[in-house]
This record gives structure tokens, C-alpha cells and sequence, in this order.
């Protein structure tokens, strides 16, 4: 069993006062609601929501646009819970954003064998970041920052599932945990599907012999399957408005109308992509190929684009960006400069810290899975760069904290590794001070 010494009291301790002033920064915000839009989306959508009685009338109000059965069925138990009480709608997202630090304090401590205290200012960094509390202190955009919450526990478990069979282990537990987590993750926004694709390329970068990897996938194939079935439902009976409508396109026509066919059109696309996907694997040329295309995109996208440099800068410059400009605009959008010495410096500090992480990538081999993260999340949110919603950061951040902190408090040697945890703490305590302006 794991023994925390003296040192992991005191982090443990500082990380509850920060906690502790990240919630004080809170509570004004909780105690009523600062943007017109609680109004003009909540009640109308709370009142709608209180007359639907069968579960077919809210799958037809949910997948008209980006919701889905999911917030139907949390925005339900909401309103029995606390009818129109909107701080209340505010305090459960502030408790979802807290677990989802503690998940990733324990992800990477835990199963990526990060040190405490690069895991610890991970979760910092996340936490108090004050980019995205849009996202869990706007009673709408819960369906973003729910999706964190079961990447992060499913990644969890999937990962402790392979230590305990590659251990020859009982993996069985926690395999189970997943299965059961996927169950509860499917009906959620189109963006679980992300969730496959990075188990798959996790697989393809790990792998080893040919009977080892098949043997895995094997394994996960069912999970594939299965997160994958209910996004091709989705955009089969009508969601037009993301990346893989695109791709499924020309058999919207067969599906429409009858709720069965897109089920049977949907299970066919799942099963016959993973079964080719496994026949690939199978030729070991085309699993080298595969990585070798893998590593060629971990290392060159994130270097090209400005997602996480524009992290970093909303990271730094938190309190200024607080101090000018209106509120709304502030919440909502986040405006960053596009050209400019310190833009460009920005860039290039981002540029050498991922440089760095990546040298130091084989220490921790599961990390790649945020890279493979972040690379799924460019195809929709490359686009938005210049003018990010706030809430979208909320798939971003996770990736952001783990680099940066793994990289500066780990990389670096010791000494300078206690001034980046300084440096990092600091840094959040303006965050904090820029929720409460």
C-alpha cells in the first residue's frame, strides 16, 4: 500500500485551501444568475421539459439540436429536485468540476505514474482555471462538462484493466467498471465518440507482438462497439451540425422515418469499422504503419496549432483579461490576439514545453492518451481559435494542466521543479482572483 509522507500532507492540505478560496471566488456567482442567457434558455427548457412524460417525445426534443436523452433526464430530476432555482442548477455543475480535478489528480498519480506533485498542480491548474467556468457555472453547458467527467473515469478504469492483465491479474473488476460507465456515458453528446477513437489509438501505441495487441482489442472491442452505436443513431435521425453527419451522410435517407433502421444502419457502421479496424491490426505492417502515422501527428499538430497556446494565454493573463472588457463578452467568448510579439512568444513558450514533454514521453507512455485526445478535439475545435466559447474549453484544460505541470515539475530537476510548483500555484491564485472580479 502507498505511504504518503509528510510533504504529501502539506500538498494535500494547500490543494483543500485552494479548493476553499476557488469555492468563496464561487459563491457570488452561484447566488444568481449573471447572464441573460440562464433566462432565456433555462425556464423555457425547464418548463418544456416538466410537460414531456414519454422517454420518444424527449429523444425528439433532444437530438433536434445538440442535446441529448441524457440532459433530458438531468434537467428532469433537477427540476423535481429544486424546481426553477437556478443556484442550485449553478452549485451541481461547481461540484462536478471539483470531482473532475480530484479524477484527474488520480488518473495521473495513479495509472500514469505521474510524481504527487506534478499530479497535484494538474489538478490545480484545472480546477481554478479561469477560461472555462463558463462551462460549469452556466446550468446549460453541464452536457460539456459531464463528458469530461466520464473520459476521465473511463480512461481511468480502462487503463488499470490493461495493467491488470498485462500483470496476469484479474482485470475482470474493473473491465466491468468500464463496461459500466460506457453504459451510462452513450446517451450523452456527440463527443463520446471521441472516447473510442482514443482507446484505439492508445492500442496502436502501446502495442507490442501481434497475438499481444489482437488479444487486447480483442478485449475492448465490445466497449468500441458499443460508445459507438448511439452517435450514428444520433446523427442518422437528424443532428446535422458536427463533423461525423458529414461522413454518414448518404445513408441519412434510409434511416429517416423509421427508428429501427437507423438503429440496424448504426450497429452495422460500428461493427464493420471496429471489425476492419482489427483486420488492420491484424497485419502487423499496417499496426507499424499506423504508429508511425500516430507519432508523426502527436508530434507535428499540436506544435502547429494555437489551442494550447491559447490555453497557456488564458492561463496568464487571467486577472488582466479580467480587469478590461465587458462581463458577457469576458464569459462567453474568449478573444485572444492573433499576431504580436507577445502572442508569438506565447506560441513559442507552449512550442518548448511540449518539445520537452515529449522527450520526457517515455516515462510515462500512457500520457499519450491526452495527445490522442487533443488530436480528435482539433478536426472540430481547430476552427474556433480565434473566437473560442468559453465552455469548449472544458475538453481542452484537462490536457493543458497534465502537460504543463508534468513537464515542469518533472522535467525540470528538483530545484527548479519546487519554483514551477510555486510558479503554478501562483498562477491559479490570480485565476482565482479573476473569477472574483
Amino acid at each position: 500500500m502507498r505511504r504518503f509522507n509528510r510533504y504529501h500532507v502539506i500538498a494535500g492540505v494547500g490543494f483543500i485551501m485552494l479548493a476553499g478560496l476557488w469555492l468563496a471566488a464561487l459563491i457570488p456567482r452561484i447566488a444568481q444568475t449573471y447572464l441573460e442567457d440562464d433566462l432565456l434558455w433555462a425556464i423555457p427548457l425547464v418548463n418544456t421539459l416538466s410537460q414531456t412524460e414519454t422517454w420518444g417525445n424527449l429523444f425528439s426534443l433532444f437530438h433536434a439540436g445538440e442535446l441529448t436523452l441524457f440532459d433530458g433526464a438531468y434537467f428532469i430530476v433537477l427540476k423535481k429536485l429544486f424546481g426553477f432555482n437556478f443556484p442550485a442548477y449553478a452549485a451541481m455543475g461547481v461540484a462536478v468540476q471539483f470531482i473532475n480535478s480530484i479524477l484527474l489528480f488520480l488518473l495521473l498519480s495513479r495509472r500514469m505514474k505521474c510524481s504527487f506533485s506534478a499530479s497535484m498542480c494538474a489538478a490545480v491548474l484545472y480546477l481554478t482555471f479561469y477560461g472555462h467556468f463558463h462551462a460549469y457555472l452556466w446550468p446549460m453547458a453541464f452536457h460539456h462538462l459531464i463528458i469530461v467527467t466520464f473520459f476521465l473515469v473511463i480512461i481511468y478504469f480502462y487503463l488499470k484493466t490493461n495493467e491488470c492483465a498485462d500483470a496476469k491479474g484479474d482485470h475482470r473488476g474493473s473491465f466491468y467498471w468500464v463496461l459500466g460507465f460506457s453504459l451510462l456515458a452513450v446517451p450523452m453528446r456527440l463527443s463520446i465518440v471521441l472516447l473510442p477513437l482514443m482507446m484505439a489509438g492508445h492500442l496502436v501505441w502501446t502495442m507490442g507482438n501481434t497475438d499481444r495487441l489482437m488479444g487486447r482489442f480483442r478485449l475492448w472491442r465490445p466497449v468500441l462497439i458499443l460508445l459507438s452505436v448511439y452517435p450514428c443513431v444520433v446523427v442518422l435521425l437528424g443532428n446535422t451540425g458536427d463533423v461525423l453527419s458529414g461522413l454518414l451522410k448518404p445513408l441519412r435517407s434510409l434511416a429517416i422515418g423509421s427508428g429501427v433502421a437507423a438503429v440496424l444502419i448504426a450497429a452495422g457502421i460500428s461493427i464493420g469499422f471496429w471489425y476492419l479496424f482489427g483486420l488492420l491490426l491484424y497485419q502487423h505492417a499496417w499496426a507499424r504503419k499506423m504508429k508511425s502515422a500516430l507519432q508523426v501527428l502527436v508530434w507535428v499538430i499540436p506544435l502547429v496549432t494555437g489551442l494550447l497556446p491559447l490555453c497557456l494565454w488564458l492561463w496568464a493573463i487571467a486577472l488582466a483579461d479580467a480587469l478590461g472588457g465587458e462581463a458577457f463578452g469576458r464569459w462567453q467568448i474568449m478573444s485572444l490576439p492573433t499576431q504580436g510579439w507577445m502572442w508569438f512568444l506565447v506560441w513559442a513558450m507552449m512550442a518548448v514545453i511540449y518539445c520537452c514533454f515529449m522527450r520526457s514521453l517515455p516515462k510515462s507512455p500512457h500520457m499519450v492518451i491526452f495527445l490522442i485526445w487533443f488530436l480528435l478535439l482539433v478536426p472540430y475545435l481547430g476552427g474556433k481559435a480565434t473566437q473560442m466559447p468559453s465552455r469548449y474549453l472544458i475538453y481542452i484544460t484537462p490536457i493543458f494542466a497534465a502537460l504543463v505541470s508534468v513537464t515542469m515539475v518533472d522535467f525540470l530537476p528538483r530545484r527548479w521543479g519546487m519554483v514551477a510548483v510555486a510558479a503554478i500555484v501562483g498562477v491559479s491564485m490570480l485565476n482565482i482572483g479573476a473569477i472574483i472580479i
